[in-house]
């Protein structure tokens, strides 16, 4: 079933996942990286925020709500970073803003992969996709977080 709401996440999601690639290889600190960053938060917020009003899978709260909350948790949290300037709030902004990303291209491969034809059924589908998500989420976590960190540090 879906709803404005699930059309609204999608859509926010699609566009989170452009323009957080588009930080990612942007020069960090320039006008176009703190452009499309804003742009990231705004439609991650909008993003999560529809995810928490999507309950037609289980009918109440369920665990993707959970990864909605963590998600708004990492993204708010990256945000507030170059906005409080704590101690260390480069790196700290990286940590926080990386994760934030990684884990929308986990959702992201949640998604592919449980649309996937796959022949399994029940647990053997639910283990495939929890292998796969652990791969791409690793993978993508060895690729990008050490580009994100040496770019934290050039800009320190």
């Amino acid at each position: 079933m879906h709803t404005p709401y699930s059309l609204m996440h999608v859509v926010a999601a699609s566009i989170a996942l452009a323009t957080g690639a588009a930080v990612i290889v942007l020069p960090k600190g320039k006008g176009p990286h703190r452009l499309l960053g804003i742009t990231y938060v705004f439609a991650m917020l909008v993003a999560n925020m529809a995810a928490l009003m999507i309950y037609s899978l289980t009918g109440h709260f369920n665990l993707f709500h959970g990864f909605a909350l963590l998600s708004l948790f990492f993204t708010l949290t990256g945000l507030s970073m170059p906005i409080l300037k704590p101690q260390g709030w480069v790196a700290r902004h990286v940590w926080w803003m990386s994760w934030s990303y990684l884990g929308l291209l986990a959702a992201t491969a949640n998604e592919a992969l449980i649309h996937l034809p796959l022949p399994l059924r029940g647990a053997p589908r639910i283990i495939a996709t929890g292998v796969g998500l652990a791969v791409v989420t690793g993978v993508a976590g060895r690729l990008l977080r050490p580009r994100l960190m040496r770019a934290a540090r050039d800009h320190s």
